[in-house]
């Protein structure tokens, strides 16, 4: 989550939508005190403290201090021995307006909420990567690919095991159960989201960092999912389909 209070916007991060590239980039705008920069993942915090960029105002002062030490000495462990991530911060990277709410009770209507959509298929199919790809990345920064069959396999024990309901976003575009996103970016339109968000603020040129291209190499695609699996996806993320309109 990034609030940015000169220029008015609140972006909210979606589960599986290329969110942390975006907050990556976003956050670069956020240099007011008082403005909220939730932390990312951990190798992605690396390369943002290159730009003098650290999460501030999503816990206690203390805190942070301590998890900004930690990136700034390279050494996860020093943050890890503190923080229970999701579980003892006030706000976290896919946090929902209400926990913002909650710890400022600031009008969201003075805000412009931006977020990201990405069709639940996709959305499904980054999970399974991401849980085969996880724990080396988080842990070592390192990256691998996955083959499509185990993309797939791993899916299908999301879809068993009932993490597949992680991919649901409704929440994150919702408050109270209303629609409040003013600006909603594509994700097949990332590339040009400089061009998209400049048609309300004046932030000038510039491009996400390593977009995620989930499939570019070893190539999966929507058509590859099991049936069951598709109707269980339409389900949980019904609202999704509905508002975007999204084929199923």
């Amino acid at each position: 989550m990034l609030v940015n209070y000169k220029d008015k916007f609140i972006f909210l991060r979606p589960q599986f939508c290329g969110s942390t590239s975006t907050e990556f980039v976003l956050s670069k705008f956020c240099k007011s005190k008082k403005d909220i920069i939730t932390p990312i993942s951990f190798p992605a915090e690396l390369k943002r403290r290159k730009l003098n960029i650290y999460p501030q105002n999503y816990e206690t002062n203390i805190f942070e201090k301590i998890y900004n030490l930690s990136v700034l000495l390279n050494n996860r462990k020093i943050s890890d021995y503190f923080l229970v991530k999701g579980k003892n911060v006030f706000l976290k990277n896919h946090s929902k307006i209400d926990d913002f709410i909650k710890l400022r009770n600031d009008n969201i209507f003075d805000f412009t909420i931006i977020t990201i959509s990405r069709h639940p298929y996709e959305k499904a199919l980054s999970q399974a990567k991401w849980s085969l790809v996880k724990h080396k990345y988080l842990k070592q920064g390192i990256k691998i690919i996955p083959f499509p069959d185990e993309i797939i396999q791993s899916l299908k024990q999301n879809y068993e095991s009932e993490r597949l309901k992680g991919i649901n976003n409704w929440p994150i575009y919702t408050h109270r159960g209303k629609y409040i996103v003013d600006i909603l970016i594509e994700y097949n339109d990332l590339d040009i989201i400089d061009k998209i968000l400049n048609e309300k603020f004046n932030f000038g040129s510039f491009k996400l960092p390593q977009l995620k291209k989930h499939y570019e190499k070893n190539h999966v695609t929507p058509s590859m999912i099991p049936f069951e699996i598709k109707n269980y996806i339409q389900n949980i993320c019904s609202e999704e389909f509905k508002k975007f309109s999204y084929e199923a």
